[in-house]
């Protein structure tokens, strides 16, 4: 492989004991997994929570029935719920994932009743609410007519629990506290004692987990993005770092234009490194920024290739091909943060490591 995504799940572990202690003994926790675990790797993260973290996390939170199936065949019996509305020829698929599906449309409710009339047993499902995201679930002011209808049409299907998501919590704190009274206000008072209800992803345990016995921590339990206030509080740390390797050094005159589309015209004479890594591995085309070899900062130049990546080394005293390349992470003295290889890359934080694809080595450190 010519690039390799660094796992510590050392660290991993670290961070959700971390907030497990933040939180209070009430509430449980569910990580989520969705995305093969944000791309970290959705088997190596199940497996390591099964053996190292069973007394910290109470269940997994995946986008869909396919995600709750490998979970399953991976050997874990921790529940899993399905954020995500499902598509009707999954519902089937159900039985092999025992997973809590969060439903949002009568149509769902029609679909699942069906298929627990057929296996004649009941079905658990949870209740999805639109409190102002305007995406999944029921609008929070039909939630009455709607838990009427799963009253009369779903005879089989039995209510566990109650959801929302916030739609801003990391920029709109005046929105947030709308929404969080809003689900608040329409859970129906005669709920058991037993039934979930949740509403706070990574970064509202410690403003908006009042009211509620359940978070879905995604995101945070990795340590990203590391300059949150709640990162900073918690004291959590990267669990991750990006790496390629120097492939090819030349010379080139002053005045060559370097790469696609010409964007990057050499002001000097410029000895370049070509990097091992492109945008076919998920790194931004647009990417603009620096990388760090031997601990010292090398600036890009031009636009990301598919296969490779051109930077400026004519002020490193020495470098080799074969050399370790940091896009982020640390290296030497200096340290490149997922937030700031995202800066580099113009797309948000979260995207920098689920589109990595499977030509970058998944390196994990136990």
């Amino acid at each position: 492989m010519r690039g390799i995504f660094e796992v510590d799940l050392r660290i991993f572990a670290e961070n959700v004991r971390k907030i497990r202690a933040f939180l209070p003994k009430n509430i449980s926790y569910f990580s989520v997994i969705k995305a093969d675990a944000y791309g970290l790797g959705l088997e190596k993260i199940v497996r390591f929570v099964d053996k190292n973290l069973a007394s910290s996390t109470q269940g997994f939170a995946v986008a869909n029935v396919w995600e709750a199936q490998k979970i399953r065949t991976l050997g874990s019996m921790l529940p899993i719920i399905i954020l995500s509305p499902m598509l009707p020829a999954e519902v089937a698929e159900l039985r092999e994932s025992n997973a809590v599906p969060m439903v949002s449309s009568r149509q769902e409710i029609d679909q699942l009743e069906q298929y627990a009339a057929e296996k004649n047993s009941d079905q658990e499902i949870q209740i999805a609410i639109d409190t102002g995201m305007g995406r999944a679930g029921v609008w929070y002011k039909d939630l009455g007519n709607f838990l009427e209808y799963v009253r009369t049409a779903g005879q089989h299907l039995k209510i566990t629990g109650y959801g929302t998501h916030y739609a801003s919590i990391e920029t709109d704190p005046q929105q947030t506290i709308e929404q969080h009274e809003r689900f608040l206000s329409v859970i129906p008072k005669n709920s058991p004692q037993t039934a979930m209800l949740h509403a706070s992803s990574s970064f509202g345990i410690d403003k908006f987990a009042d009211g509620t016995n359940t978070v879905r921590i995604g995101i945070l339990q990795y340590g990203y993005p590391e300059t949150d206030p709640l990162v900073k509080k918690l004291h959590l740390k990267s669990v991750a770092s990006l790496k390629g390797f120097v492939v090819l050094i030349k010379s080139l005159p002053r005045g060559v234009k370097v790469g696609y589309e010409a964007t990057c015209q050499l002001k000097r004479d410029t000895k370049i490194a070509l990097l091992s890594v492109g945008y076919a591995d998920g790194i931004s085309r647009d990417m603009s920024g620096s990388v760090l070899i031997r601990g010292h900062r090398c600036p890009t130049l031009g636009l990301v290739s598919m296969d490779t990546i051109t930077v400026d080394v004519t002020d490193l005293p020495e470098v080799s091909v074969g050399d370790e390349v940091v896009f982020w992470g640390s290296q030497g003295r200096d340290t490149i943060s997922l937030d700031e290889f995202s800066r580099f890359s113009k797309c948000n934080y979260r995207l920098c490591t689920s589109y990595l694809s499977d030509r970058i080595e998944r390196k994990y450190i136990e």
